[in-house]
């Protein structure tokens, strides 16, 4: 896979001037911790006997094209700093949470089972009334909450690509049932699949109908009453509202990976529980914070001690309800990615410091940026993290270049092609949405993408044919 997250983006002409876009330095406030984030964000990738180039978070925007950024650190339990980048950006800017919106709706849902006395473990299929059982559970397997939230109860349907400006927006069963006017198939749960752990926005889907189901309530108000309130997320809110509720004023615009606006500010997800959470860095801080407090056994959290253990105990593939539990460096750490249209976002907890950082940017392709956040104030504090990635930087001759140029197709979807080019010493990859990046060369048939990582390796066959992959899915050359 040439990786990416724009390879799905549209190809559309870059509207934003991003030179027009004002990111501050450090301010004259900020602690010298946070003045090092900000002005020498440390590279993912190095290599041996080169000096690396320092980039400040401005200058990364630049780089990648990041129109808006935000961020909030807390330590030991306390904010420490947080602040907006871009033009008219601050702490108080909402952002779609995208999937880090599970790990509010688990604990939500979560508390509200233990409201009702509902076991995370019994079969919920009786409180489904109004979809059809037979269709999306043909092998009438038990239903539990435990399940649909840490991803291992058989459910399909990965993610949800959201609604443009304009379009009709489904109910929960019709998204459930895959009925029009929704765009994903049908959420069937898969006898196979029971168990094992397979990542599906479809099952928090069911978790949100089976909600919405025995209270008679929409999923926001159940996620205010439950999480939002008890934890003060005052400015947070699950909507998939255009307007509405959203204060239009100090709302993050979603981008396009080759820096347009996406169309009407943004896409709307009535997969409330999977991806709807507008929130602020500060304000998920403050969930994550309480969830951090809660398991400490603190009673005035704000949430269920009984929840936050539940939520953090893995249930399989360093997963438990809603949230990462793995461990880096020897230390426990919290975590959730979240990727909705023109929203990619990150963030990190330590539960045994009271440590965190969240970090949300409106862009396809602020991965780079968020990853460069995070790991710098892993390096800046101290904290638990993976060891640098340290590679040779090997020279690639002309011929070698040319050998390797080319418009490739991915196999099992010929419309997704990518071109690769030379430039200078390195590979050009020039995406469908026009975002391009560059490939240093690390090995005989191995290139890397300093700015996430990703190594690809190139194979030739006999007939004169190319492929690339990371391990992944395969791109043949045309």
């Amino acid at each position: 896979m040439i990786h990416r997250s724009s390879l799905c983006a549209p190809i559309a002409p870059a509207l934003c001037a991003f030179a027009l876009c004002t990111v501050p330095a450090a301010a004259q406030d900020s602690t010298p911790e946070q003045a090092e984030i900000e002005t020498a964000l440390a590279p993912l990738v190095t290599f041996r006997g080169e000096t690396p180039e320092v980039r400040s978070i401005a200058q990364r925007m630049a780089d990648l094209g990041i129109a808006n950024a935000s961020v909030a650190v807390v330590r030991d339990g306390k904010l420490e700093w947080a602040r907006g980048y871009g033009e008219g950006i601050d702490a108080d800017t909402l952002y779609q949470a995208a999937s880090l919106s599970k790990a509010v709706a688990a604990a939500g849902i979560a508390a509200l089972a233990l409201d009702r006395g509902v076991s995370l473990d019994a079969d919920i299929s009786a409180d489904l009334r109004g979809l059809d059982l037979a269709q999306i559970n043909p092998d009438g397997v038990p239903i539990t909450l435990r399940g649909l939230l840490s991803h291992t109860n058989g459910a399909a349907v990965s993610g949800f690509p959201g609604y443009a400006a304009g379009a009709e927006v489904p109910t929960t069963a019709q998204v459930i049932m895959g009925a029009a006017p929704t765009n994903t198939d049908m959420v069937v749960i898969s006898a196979e699949g029971v168990g094992s752990y397979s990542y599906s926005g479809g099952g928090y889907t069911i978790a949100q109908y089976w909600a919405e189901q025995v209270t008679g309530e929409p999923f926001p108000a159940i996620m205010r009453r439950y999480v939002l309130d008890p934890v003060g997320m005052d400015r947070s809110l699950f909507s998939a509202e255009r307007q509405g509720d959203l204060p239009r004023d100090n709302v993050a615009l979603a981008y396009n990976g080759d820096g347009s606006p996406v169309e009407g500010g943004w896409h709307v997800y009535p997969e409330y529980a999977a991806a709807s959470l507008w929130t602020t860095p500060s304000e998920y801080a403050l969930f994550a914070t309480a969830l951090m407090r809660a398991l400490a056994g603190e009673r005035d959290a704000g949430l269920p001690g009984a929840v936050a253990r539940e939520m953090t105990s893995t249930v399989a593939n360093d997963y438990g309800l809603g949230i990462g539990t793995g461990e880096v460096d020897g230390a426990v750490r919290l975590n959730h990615s979240g990727s909705n249209k023109g929203y990619k976002s990150n963030f990190m907890a330590y539960p045994a410091s009271d440590d965190l950082i969240v970090v949300m940017t409106g862009a396809d392709n602020g991965w780079p940026l968020v990853g460069d956040i995070g790991r710098t104030t892993n390096i800046v504090y101290d904290w638990p993290r993976n060891p640098p990635l340290v590679r040779d930087r090997l020279p690639a001759s002309k011929g070698e270049l040319v050998a390797l140029s080319g418009s490739y197709a991915m196999q099992g979807n010929e419309d997704l092609v990518v071109t690769l080019e030379p430039d200078g010493s390195e590979l050009k990859v020039i995406a469908p949405s026009g975002q391009s990046w560059n490939l240093v060369r690390i090995g005989n048939a191995t290139w890397i993408d300093p700015a996430d990582g990703q190594e690809l390796t190139f194979v030739a066959d006999t007939g004169g044919g190319m492929t690339v992959s990371d391990g992944g899915p395969v791109f043949e050359r045309r």
